[in-house]
């Protein structure tokens, strides 16, 4: 799973940014460069939906993430983040097709 949301405003960047606090308790200070990965078929456990992917890359540590997203408002939509390695797709289990999509572009 990736955090997501639905932009509900002009402001994409501000959509980024509000989700990326709901969802994982981090600000927008967190993020070193940014840029849209491309637009994702969801697979068909979301109904074929089509995403906008971003990626962010943050100035943090696996361990500043996980504890800022102990604070997050939203982090009970979650049962748990983990931080990988492109490598560690092979095996994980659950993960939704979207996520395995985005990972595999990396």
């Amino acid at each position: 799973y990736m955090p997501a949301g639905v932009v509900d405003e002009p402001d994409v960047w501000a959509v980024l940014g509000k989700e990326l606090e709901e969802e994982l308790g981090l600000n927008m200070k967190a993020v070193e460069d940014a840029w849209c990965l491309g637009l994702l078929d969801c697979g068909d456990e979301q109904g074929h939906c089509l995403n906008l992917v971003y990626v962010f890359h943050l100035g943090l540590s696996a361990d500043e993430v996980r504890a800022a997203y102990g604070g997050a408002v939203d982090n009970g939509e979650h049962t748990e983040i983990r931080c990988l390695q492109p490598g560690d797709l092979d095996g994980l289990s659950p993960v939704t097709e979207a996520t395995r999509r985005a990972l595999r572009s990396f």
